[in-house]
């Protein structure tokens, strides 16, 4: 056995499998008796408190920690960034939506001015009805209003 513990640098008396003999693991570090203790603390264990506290990490980071990112934004270095043509789309739909279009309209008008989702394909009409509530855009008259004004659209 190697003389420090692998976490702490303190006697190891534990070899522990990094992945669980159960699913086949067969790499060990060498461990002390409280980080191995550590390890296999119940509240340690819970992923959803695992993850909740990588997610909060990384929120202080400033990352994104929505899985995939809305329309209108693309995933840089764990950052939201605007993407521009997609930008264009929804201010497009917004300004349509204003002027009293339908979403079974808009998705024919982006159709016939070329315009795809993010797969190639024409937006259908509840993709259309999606896009403002992805940016908190209530999807009220006066709200679509004052995004209308706020955009420049």
């Amino acid at each position: 056995m190697e003389k420090k513990c692998f976490e702490c640098g303190g006697i190891p008396n534990h070899k522990h499998h990094v992945v669980p003999k159960s699913y086949g693991g067969t790499q060990t570090v060498n461990l002390c008796d409280a980080c191995h203790s550590k390890i296999h603390s119940p509240h340690l264990l819970k992923t959803s408190a695992m993850t909740k506290k990588a997610m909060q990490r990384l929120k202080k980071e400033g990352k994104y920690t929505g899985g995939r990112p809305p329309y209108g934004y693309d995933l840089v270095d764990g950052k939201l960034v605007k993407n521009q043509k997609e930008q264009e789309v929804i201010k497009l739909t917004i300004k349509y939506r204003v002027e009293g279009l339908s979403y079974r309209k808009i998705s024919k008008v982006l159709a016939e001015a070329g315009y795809l989702s993010r797969t190639g394909r024409s937006f259908t009409p509840n993709r259309i009805m999606q896009m403002p509530n992805e940016h908190r855009n209530p999807l009220s008259a006066i709200s679509l209003s004052r995004i209308v004004a706020n955009n420049n659209c």
